[in-house]
């Protein structure tokens, strides 16, 4: 499968599905009350991130080598993301937050430093991994199931300390102690995962059959182990130290799996919808912030019909302003795009 050229379909509908599930866990949870709408619907939106980096680790493992050219054309397209934040954070403090030009440098700059609306520490995150692939890229693939193994055993571990700490001594979990964009062995692992499954794994043509049901079982299993540990015993909804959990390493591989077998045909619309999700990703949140949407909100219906028109209303914004920005001499309708 190494250099395939074939597109893989399932790859880009789980792209898209990630980005439906960071809506979903932005959507639901209220950063100014803590509180969550749909506890299901958040819950179940956890996997957004570990195959995010599944997905990317497989696609960049894949390649035959990492040169310093496609290392300086990567950098340069993270730094085009995060100039495109800070200018839509320029433009919402200015616009839409009615304030003077200074306070609007200050939000797009802690924007392009991953602290104010748009999330971005994943970007940071991912060019620490890119450094070290230019120096170890041949090295990473060449024994990545044992470095897949050792990272998988890091995580348990530290899994294991934190929830030893929490049920034992009233404790915290020790992830908290480092921040997301720095946990390198949690992000590392997924991004070699993904290229260990979707290469090397036996398992991976499995009957779709089993695959879907091993979800399911795993899916229901995940919400009540993250009710558990965060709201019945720590009481409070936050699972993001959950990442190095067994369970949802072990969920998100099915998720990964299942989606990567898939081999339909490809609808005509899929393309189109997947180039704007990422768009969705750039807005959504300016809409959370600016509308207090999860505070407006009551009840599992409203929680639900919150996540599909946000995403939509995102995706359908996002494609005009594509068509709009094409029109001009430069293309940069290409801000909206990863």
């Amino acid at each position: 499968m190494e250099g395939m050229t074939k597109r893989n379909e399932g790859i880009d509908l789980l792209k898209a599905l990630c980005m439906i599930a960071v809506v979903g866990l932005h959507s639901q949870r209220s950063t100014a009350t803590g509180m969550v709408n749909n506890e299901i619907l958040y819950y179940l939106s956890r996997f957004a991130m570990p195959c995010f980096f599944m997905v990317n680790g497989y696609l960049i493992l894949c390649k035959k080598s990492f040169s310093v050219e496609y290392y300086k054309k990567k950098m340069l397209n993270m730094l085009r993301v995060l100039l495109s934040g800070g200018g839509l954070a320029f433009i919402y403090t200015l616009v839409f937050l009615g304030e003077g030009i200074r306070r609007a440098v200050y939000n797009a700059l802690k924007c392009i430093l991953g602290y104010y609306v748009i999330p971005f520490w994943w970007v940071y995150t991912f060019a620490i991994i890119y450094t070290v692939l230019l120096f170890a890229f041949d090295f990473i693939k060449a024994h990545i199931k044992q470095i897949v193994l050792a990272l998988v055993g890091i995580c348990l571990c530290v899994d294991f300390i934190s929830l030893f700490q929490i049920f034992t001594h009233d404790g915290y979990f020790i992830q908290a102690l480092v921040s997301q964009r720095f946990r390198l062995w949690t992000w590392f692992m997924y991004f070699c995962m993904g290229y260990f499954l979707g290469t090397k794994a036996t398992f991976a043509h499995q009957r779709k059959s089993w695959l879907v049901g091993m979800l399911i079982a795993v899916s229901i299993s995940v919400v009540i182990v993250q009710v558990f540990v965060c709201e019945k015993y720590l009481g409070r909804i936050n699972s993001e130290y959950l990442y190095d959990n067994g369970l949802i390493i072990v969920w998100s591989v099915l998720i990964f799996m299942t989606l990567f077998q898939w081999n339909g045909a490809r609808p005509k619309w899929l393309k189109s919808f997947c180039d704007n999700c990422f768009g969705v990703f750039m807005l959504h949140e300016f809409f959370l912030e600016g509308l207090h949407l999860p505070e407006r909100v009551n009840g599992s219906i409203q929680s639900m019909v919150l996540l599909l028109g946000l995403f939509f209303v995102c995706w359908i914004l996002t494609s005009l302003l594509k068509k709009l920005l094409n029109r001009l001499p430069y293309p940069i309708s290409k801000l909206l795009d990863y």
